[in-house]
């Protein structure tokens, strides 16, 4: 049986995507690492870029500023730009 997104606890899907981000963030540490032994910049950039992503999206769904995405995973209609609501920092310097 399928399950669909709206028969799983909010909580619990909020849970399940930070996990997996924190999965994401210790998968790049990892590879962050082994970058910097084999003194490849590029690598390590990018490396750290995926880490600092999966880092601030774990943030904003902690925080609660991604709950109405949350709500609308299953919602193909739904338009995340339409309803920014959380000011967000990232990429800033």
């Amino acid at each position: 049986m399928k399950t669909s997104l709206t028969e799983i606890d909010f909580e619990l899907r909020k849970a399940v995507v930070v996990a997996w981000l924190d999965q994401n963030i210790r998968y790049a540490r990892v590879h962050i690492k082994n970058a910097v032994q084999s003194k490849d910049g590029d690598k390590v950039r990018d490396w750290e870029t995926w880490r600092a992503f999966s880092e601030h999206a774990m943030g904003e769904i902690q925080s609660g500023a991604l709950d109405l995405w949350m709500v609308n995973l299953d919602n193909s209609t739904f338009d995340p730009t339409l309803v920014d609501e959380a000011e967000s920092n990232f990429g800033d310097a």
